[in-house]
Order: C-alpha cells, then structure tokens, then sequence
C-alpha cells in the first residue's frame, strides 16, 4: 500500500512540470501594451518561416469583464487585426485562443469564456460617420446597442444569456447619426 501511495506521488510529480509547460507555453508574463506587443511579434515570427514579421502597433486592448479573456486591436501589415487572448490557468499569463483581420472596418464573433457566452465586436470608425452598431442576437428580444460616435477604434462586449452556446460571426448593422443603415458603405470604407 504505501509503495502504490509512492509510485503515485512520483508520477504526479513527473507529470505535473509537463501539465504546467503546455497550459504556459508562449505566454505574456505582464499585462502591459509591451509585452503585448511584443508577444503578437514574436507570434508573428513563428508563423511565417522566410518571411519579413510585421511591425506590431497596439491601437486598444481591454479585458472582457472578470473573465479569462483580453481582446488586443492592432495593425500588422497595415491592415487592422484583433486577437483574443485567454488566460493560463497556472501563472496568469495570457497566449492566442484566435487572431483575425478586419477586412470590412468591423468584426463581430460569438466568444466563450470561463464566464459564458459573449458577444464582441471591434473595429474602427475611422470617419467618426458611424453613430451607432446594433447586433441582433437570437437569444434576445431587443437588439443589442453600441454608441460609437466618439471613438476611432473600439472594444466592445455583451455578456450573454446563461443557456448561449452559438459560436461563429456576430451580424452587424450600422446606422448614422439620423438613424440611416449605412452597413454596407461603412463595411466597404
């Protein structure tokens, strides 16, 4: 009995530094744009054998509520991408759970968290045209509102009923100041 209890703590100790290696591999040790960024670089220069890594600019990053998720806006290739990071469950460090580009000045995307379900979308209004974005959500009865009038770049969550679990692309529609659709021109800006 008290070899087994050996031979158990052993194989726990073996395996633990293993566990603790792959839930903190390619990790952000802080939380500061830095580190970030540099991060994103060095994600970067591991994807793309023989060719030139991008120069990384950290535009916005923000964490979603008390969640293990943080979204980073930021330009590579001179083309406006965001990532969501998920946190490490051991050293609070963060690595890529996905990376996107904007193609059409706004993303939306369904995202799960330790939390639930979220909707998120980012981008830009680099005009300052747009007024308001609204989403649709099946789960609710009224869409859900943004106020981006200010802003030339944006963050921005919904935290979702409990029972959510769509994945994919949030549908984003625009609107103006007077209230017009303006979806489609503001997409192709």
């Amino acid at each position: 009995m008290k070899s087994r209890k050996i031979v158990l703590f052993m194989l726990v100790m073996l395996i633990l530094p293993v566990v603790v290696f792959l839930f903190s591999e390619r990790a952000i040790y802080h939380y500061s744009s830095g580190s970030t960024k540099q991060f994103l670089h060095e994600w970067y220069l591991n994807r793309r054998e023989n060719l030139k890594t991008p120069e990384v600019k950290i535009v916005k990053e923000e964490r979603i509520e008390e969640t293990d998720k943080k979204v980073v806006l930021y330009y590579a290739d001179e083309t406006l991408h965001f990532a969501v990071l998920k946190q490490g469950l051991f050293n609070n460090a963060y690595k890529v759970d996905f990376i996107s580009d904007i193609s059409q000045s706004i993303e939306g995307r369904y995202i799960r968290t330790d939390s639930g379900y979220y909707a998120l979308i980012v981008g830009e209004n680099p005009s300052m045209r747009v007024d308001e974005v609204k989403a649709d959500i099946p789960s609710l009865y009224d869409p859900v509102k943004w106020d981006i009038s200010e802003v030339e770049y944006f963050i921005h969550f919904e935290r979702l009923p409990g029972e959510y679990t769509e994945n994919g692309i949030l549908q984003i529609k625009a609107f103006d100041d007077s209230g017009e659709d303006i979806t489609q021109e503001y997409k192709n800006y």
